[in-house]
Protein backbone atom coordinates (compact mmCIF):
# COMPACT_ATOMS: atom_id res chain seq x y z
CA UNK A 1 0.00 0.00 0.00
CA UNK A 2 1.45 3.54 -1.13
CA UNK A 3 1.87 6.05 1.89
CA UNK A 4 -1.57 7.90 0.50
CA UNK A 5 -3.71 4.73 0.90
CA UNK A 6 -2.50 4.32 4.39
CA UNK A 7 -3.58 7.57 5.13
CA UNK A 8 -6.86 7.21 3.49
CA UNK A 9 -7.78 3.99 5.35
CA UNK A 10 -6.21 5.30 8.75
CA UNK A 11 -8.41 8.38 8.26
CA UNK A 12 -12.01 6.38 7.72
CA UNK A 13 -10.95 4.14 10.35
CA UNK A 14 -11.03 7.82 12.36
CA UNK A 15 -13.86 9.06 11.38
CA UNK A 16 -15.68 5.56 11.88
CA UNK A 17 -14.93 5.50 15.02
CA UNK A 18 -16.37 9.57 15.97
CA UNK A 19 -19.38 10.20 17.68
CA UNK A 20 -22.32 10.78 15.30
CA UNK A 21 -22.16 14.26 13.96
CA UNK A 22 -18.62 14.83 15.45
CA UNK A 23 -16.04 15.44 12.56
CA UNK A 24 -12.58 16.15 12.10
CA UNK A 25 -10.34 19.41 11.17
CA UNK A 26 -7.43 19.99 9.15
CA UNK A 27 -5.52 20.53 13.23
CA UNK A 28 -7.10 17.34 14.28
CA UNK A 29 -5.85 15.79 11.11
CA UNK A 30 -2.39 16.47 11.82
CA UNK A 31 -2.07 15.97 15.29
CA UNK A 32 -3.95 12.75 15.66
CA UNK A 33 -3.39 10.91 12.20
CA UNK A 34 -0.11 12.80 10.48
CA UNK A 35 -1.95 14.00 7.85
CA UNK A 36 -1.44 17.39 6.28
CA UNK A 37 -3.25 17.18 3.33
CA UNK A 38 -6.54 16.61 4.89
CA UNK A 39 -9.25 17.80 1.98
CA UNK A 40 -6.98 15.41 -0.35
CA UNK A 41 -7.56 12.63 2.08
CA UNK A 42 -11.24 13.35 2.02
CA UNK A 43 -11.66 13.60 -1.62
CA UNK A 44 -10.01 10.25 -2.07
CA UNK A 45 -12.97 9.09 0.57
CA UNK A 46 -15.58 10.18 -1.49
CA UNK A 47 -14.03 8.86 -4.92
CA UNK A 48 -14.13 5.90 -3.00
CA UNK A 49 -18.19 6.28 -2.58
CA UNK A 50 -17.87 7.35 1.42
CA UNK A 51 -20.31 9.60 2.21
CA UNK A 52 -18.28 12.92 3.72
CA UNK A 53 -20.23 16.00 5.03
CA UNK A 54 -18.72 19.22 5.51
CA UNK A 55 -19.63 22.36 7.47
CA UNK A 56 -17.51 25.27 8.28
CA UNK A 57 -16.61 25.44 11.93
CA UNK A 58 -15.53 28.53 14.47
CA UNK A 59 -12.59 28.47 16.11
CA UNK A 60 -10.71 30.85 18.53
CA UNK A 61 -6.95 31.09 17.98
CA UNK A 62 -4.69 33.80 19.81
CA UNK A 63 -5.80 36.21 17.31
CA UNK A 64 -9.58 35.92 17.40
CA UNK A 65 -11.75 33.96 15.84
CA UNK A 66 -11.41 32.15 12.09
CA UNK A 67 -13.56 29.29 10.17
CA UNK A 68 -11.92 25.85 9.56
CA UNK A 69 -13.71 23.05 7.02
CA UNK A 70 -14.68 20.10 9.49
CA UNK A 71 -15.72 16.59 7.89
CA UNK A 72 -17.47 14.11 9.40
CA UNK A 73 -19.11 10.52 7.46
CA UNK A 74 -23.11 11.24 6.05
CA UNK A 75 -25.52 8.57 6.00
CA UNK A 76 -25.52 5.70 3.44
Amino acid sequence: MTDKELQTARLLRYMKGLPKGVGITQKEAINDLGIYRLASRICDLKQMGVPVESRFKKVKTRYGETSVKEYWLGAK
